[in-house]
């Protein structure tokens, strides 16, 4: 039972650390913002193979639920955060365009002030 709990904490981790990652990443900009969740995909996945080894080698952990755990876990968590990256990709891309937007605008505004002068 306990290794049971043990698998799904590691998931339940691997998701804190997930949504973290997502939440620093959309601050920056929308690329890369998808850089940084990415990597931060492939490094959570490489860190979690290695804690499960590390478990495997190093206690005395059931192996079938330990993993049973940690793989069903992982993969719903991963539904709830694929929605939530989604989410505010959606959100980070609306406002980017809105600021490029806002940007062209001023700009057209500025160069027909500018050609309105010049006549």
């Amino acid at each position: 039972m306990l290794s049971f709990v043990y698998g799904i904490a590691l998931s339940l981790l691997n998701v804190v650390a997930g949504f973290r990652t997502a939440k620093y990443a959309f601050k920056h900009e929308v690329k890369k913002s998808i850089s940084i969740v990415l990597g931060g995909m492939a490094i959570r996945i490489a860190v979690s193979v290695l804690i499960m080894a590390a478990m495997y080698a190093f206690t005395e952990v059931d192996r079938l639920p330990f993993t049973l755990a940690f793989v069903i876990s992982y993969f719903v968590m991963l539904m709830f955060e694929i929605v939530y990256i989604n989410k505010r990709y959606t959100e980070n891309v609306r406002k980017h365009r809105a600021k490029i937007l806002a940007y062209n605008r001023q700009k057209a505004a500025q160069q027909s002030d500018a050609d309105s002068n010049n006549l």
